[in-house]
């Protein structure tokens, strides 16, 4: 959380000088949005190619929300930056279903964590439109939860499945992009914001595997986001 807090005082200092030399007709605005869309993100390339090869276990739609807020900088007409900070759950899920000797399994499990998630976004308007693309640093905050529910039933006979199994993100962040646009609506003494956006990691959250000396011997991908938001915040002149 510290580091995260470092970068986000050191790009705003840095924005904050950036901004002080634009011309002064241009105002810079602040912001806080709400964030939430579906996720189709990927595993590890061995889950990945389990879910490919077997027709009984299935990738569902994950789900992202999460909020924050920006300050948007002006640099030349029509053309900002934007860097925002936001909390992120990320959630992904598989699903099980097989019927083998009269004995069914029926299984869903929900990955997910938590993040902080930084970026540094360039903006420019195009009459009421405002289109963003920029890069991405995400910070996990959380370990890797998969929870499974569901039971097994044979004839007259159920049980019931519900088991959480934690892995640790040893990832210290990922990096990716974040792309789209909103419109702005004027509403009391600033204006209501929405609009969508995708975004992508390229790299993704890892656990490490550790002999007895504390050495790192392998890495374990664990989930790469990617997914489409929807946007819907308030922001005003300052």
């Amino acid at each position: 959380m510290k580091k995260t807090m470092a970068v986000v005082v050191m790009l705003a200092t840095a924005l904050s000088l950036v901004s002080a030399k634009s011309s002064k007709k241009y105002s810079f605005t602040a912001g806080a949005h709400a964030l939430a869309g579906v996720g189709f993100g990927t595993f590890d390339a061995d889950t990945e190619k389990t879910i490919k090869d077997n027709a009984n276990l299935s990738k569902g739609i994950g789900i992202d929300v999460g909020g924050g807020a920006w300050i948007n900088f002006p640099l030349v007409q029509g053309l900002c930056i934007q860097p925002e900070v936001n909390y992120m759950y990320n959630m992904a899920q598989t699903s099980y279903k097989d019927t083998t000797a009269g004995v069914t399994t029926d299984t869903n499990t929900v990955y997910s964590y938590s993040s902080i998630d930084v970026a540094a976004l360039f903006t420019y308007k195009v009459q009421s439109i405002n289109f963003l693309l920029g890069p991405t640093v995400s910070f996990p905050i959380s370990d890797f939860t998969g929870s499974t529910k569901g039971s097994i039933t044979g004839g007259s006979l159920s049980n019931t499945i519900d088991t959480t199994n934690t892995v640790t993100i040893d990832t210290t962040a990922t990096f990716g992009f974040q792309a789209g646009a909103n419109t702005n609506v004027r509403f009391g003494l600033g204006q209501i914001v929405a609009g969508a956006r995708f975004m992508m990691d390229f790299t993704p959250i890892q656990h490490f595997n550790k002999n007895s000396n504390g050495e790192i011997t392998s890495k374990d991908d664990l989930y790469k986001r990617m997914g489409v938001l929807a946007e819907v915040g308030y922001r005003f002149a300052l």
